[in-house]
């Protein structure tokens, strides 16, 4: 009876706590997006919209986003409520959500004191009605000499900021005393720390500990409360002594509008100490580990080793298999990318000049990763053996539907290599039920020699790709399969930015198929991705409106990739209609999940299965080997830092990324020294501003007819 008697209140907390748990993260949302605007509207001062009614929103936006932070902080954090009841744990989620606001927030108001500070304004006007100044001084000075004083309001705002990052300061620090250790802590270290406020509280039965311990099975359970190994790992790296820095706010910034820089995965112009800082932080962490094991008698994971041929050397080409479950234990083990990201962008910058932490990066170029889209390459050329120009259409969205799938290799989303300048990744495919690895060739088909992937024969589906441009950064791809007389051309151009509690990619560019036996080019564009719960286990989702356009027939088609709802409703969703030729009612409706099953609806209601592809074989790519790669293929170029990645070696991934980065500067330079303008040499540009392979397949074809006639 006395043990129910202790749990009942707590449980009825907790049960308090869940229900006002999704109350809680609207709340911080809103914080974000008041930050984010006010961060907006900072930019203005000092430039031509710059006024006392800007100035006035500035001041109430700061007021309300202070506001706010302190009341959701109320609601997050724990409550005492005697020395019988601990009350409501620590709600750890929404805590970490609201600590790294409040730290973005703090730097805006750093931001917001310098500006005003340097770009005084004339308010008297404004507040022609406004009483003098409010404190005690004045309105003593006032009643001496007789006269009102001229109320000083640009020092009145600097003093309220002062205390606002004063209060927002020292909801920082509360903040921090509870956040949790690991991605693993749970309710159990919560209860742990409130123990310590008073010694004298009761010890927990063990079977309640048991309880709230479920989950945590390292963690042992005694009578009254035992911390397991996880509650003594080192904190998650956190901001707590946020830097005051003079720097310039652009109102935004893509790598194309920086002049003479470089775009690299890590921007030259980041101090050093950044990278380095990480570096040695979770070398001191392993060494902490370390003498936990010792005293835990805990045994943690081994570092993998690197794949070695017979000779001793590294097998290179084993390190692209399949990503592994460990990639997700690799990720938690790191904790918060934004803790890493928050000492160096502000909400709305471009994302590709930030040197990011190298644990974040896949194991392979982002070239590489455009060569997924040809995952399933039977329904990319099954769509030249469709008779007429509406199942021709349908094909193509069928394709394009389930290409997107195969780029995922782990369940946690990573940053592939930024490419570097003059990159290349050749590949190709066999063609389910035409060929295999085996017979290619045996099949009677001819090497295609002068084509992108020169060892590729005619019935096997060639990609090449070349990043050709950095400033913008541009990716130019090409695909063909010479027995079916279809290719594929693209460009794309990548914008990340910051956006707070997320990281947005705008993908700028085109594709296009040609199918040249019926002289049809279907234009499409690409999805927008988005890199969501970052400050946790990030994952990735495509939004936007894409759409598919044949100018030859008329056929088009409308592609909505909807992001997931704060609350409830299902990840990966679209909707597609497709229509004929001066119609405003579609022939095709599909709906589900790209990253499973599509039903598709027609004209007399009919409703079946479009597509599913977790029933698809995802295709084996067949690239050479990487001792027999160019300098300047992509697998050759990163392999060091894929080693690195592949054995969890950090610091090794990192110097050999920072040596490939340094290489490309120095190229660089030498061309600015001598006048060199940088020639691609697969692509050319277009006058439009694209991008198309040199010799593509189809201007291959009319060659050989020309030459067949004039013979």
């Amino acid at each position: 009876v006395t043990t129910r008697c202790l749990i009942s209140p707590v449980l009825e907390d907790g049960l308090s706590l869940l229900t006002t748990r999704m109350k809680d993260e609207v709340q911080i949302q809103d914080i974000n997006s008041q930050v984010a605007q006010f961060r907006d509207l900072l930019i203005n001062i000092g430039q031509p919209r710059d006024c006392p009614e800007l100035r006035e929103k500035i001041r109430k936006l700061r007021r309300n986003c202070v506001e706010a932070c302190k009341n959701t902080s109320q609601l997050v954090l724990p409550h005492v409520q005697s020395a019988m009841d601990v009350g409501i744990p620590v709600d750890s989620p929404n805590l970490v959500l609201l600590f790294y606001v409040a730290q973005l927030f703090l730097r805006e108001l750093h931001k917001s004191k310098n500006l005003i500070s340097i770009i005084p304004m004339d308010m008297t006007g404004y507040y022609e009605n406004r009483a003098g100044p409010s404190y005690i001084g004045n309105v003593v000075s006032q009643i001496l000499l007789c006269k009102q004083i001229r109320p000083d309001f640009n020092e009145e705002e600097l003093c309220s900021i002062r205390k606002d990052s004063e209060e927002i300061g020292q909801l920082i620090a509360e903040l921090q005393e509870f956040m949790p250790q690991s991605e693993a802590d749970t309710a159990i270290v919560a209860l742990t720390k409130l123990s310590r406020l008073f010694s004298n509280a009761i010890l927990f039965p063990s079977s309640f500990i048991s309880f709230l311990a479920a989950g945590a099975p390292e963690a042992t359970v005694q009578t009254g409360i035992e911390l397991g190994s996880e509650c003594v790992e080192p904190r998650v790296p956190t901001l707590s002594n946020v830097v005051d820095r003079d720097l310039p706010v652009p109102q935004f910034s893509y790598s194309s509008s920086d002049e003479d820089d470089d775009y690299f995965d890590a921007a030259d112009e980041i101090p050093t100490p950044a990278v380095q800082n990480h570096i040695t932080l979770y070398s001191d962490n392993e060494r902490l580990h370390s003498s936990i094991e010792s005293v835990t008698g805990d045994k943690r994971k081994e570092p993998p080793l690197p794949p070695i041929k017979g000779d001793g050397s590294v097998d290179y080409d084993a390190l692209y298999e399949e990503e592994s479950e460990t990639e997700m234990d690799s990720m938690e083990s790191h904790g918060s990318v934004v803790a890493h990201l928050l000492s160096q962008v502000k909400i709305g910058m471009d994302l590709t000049r930030v040197a990011l932490p190298t644990f974040i990066l896949e194991r392979r170029s982002l070239l590489e990763m455009y060569a997924d889209y040809f995952a399933h390459p039977d329904q990319f050329v099954s769509i030249a053996d469709m008779s007429t120009p509406r199942e021709r259409m349908v094909q193509v969205i069928r394709w394009y539907l389930c290409s997107f799938h195969a780029g995922r290799k782990s369940g946690v989303a990573k940053k592939p290599y930024n490419p570097v300048l003059g990159e290349i990744f050749r590949c190709h495919w066999n063609i389910p039920n035409v060929n295999s690895f085996d017979n290619a060739a045996e099949s009677g088909s001819k090497l295609v020699s002068d084509g992108p992937v020169p060892w590729c024969r005619e019935n096997q589906l060639a990609f090449v790709a070349e990043q050709v441009s950095h400033h913008p950064p541009v990716s130019a791809f090409y695909a063909e399969h010479v027995g079916k007389k279809i290719s594929f051309g693209a460009h794309v151009w990548t914008k990340s930015k910051f956006l707070g509690l997320s990281i947005g990619v705008h993908n700028v560019g085109k594709g296009w198929v040609n199918v040249l036996q019926h002289g049809e080019e279907y234009v499409l564009t690409f999805p927008n991705g988005y890199g969501r719960s970052i400050l946790t286990i990030p994952w990735i989702e495509l939004g936007g409106t894409v759409t598919i356009n044949c100018v030859q027939t008329g056929y088009h088609a409308t592609v909505e990739f909807l992001t997931k709802p704060f609350y409830g409703g299902k990840r990966n969703r679209i909707t597609c209609q497709a229509f004929q030729a001066g119609d405003k009612k579609p022939f095709l409706v599909i709906n589900g999940e790209w990253s499973g099953a599509m039903e598709v609806k027609t004209l007399d209601g009919k409703s079946e299965m479009f597509a599913d592809v977790r029933e698809l074989i995802t295709e084996r790519k067949l690239v050479k080997t990487v001792c027999e790669q160019d300098e300047y293929e992509s697998r050759r170029v990163w392999r060091d830092v894929t080693v690195g990645l592949r054995i969890n070696d950090m610091d090794k991934a990192t110097a050999a990324k920072c040596t490939i980065e340094q290489k490309q500067r120095e190229e660089a330079r030498l061309r600015k020294e001598n006048n060199v303008a940088w020639q691609t040499k697969l692509f050319k540009e277009t006058k439009d501003g694209g991008w198309v392979y040199i010799r593509p397949l189809i201007d291959r074809i009319h060659s050989s007819n020309d030459q067949s006639n004039v013979t």
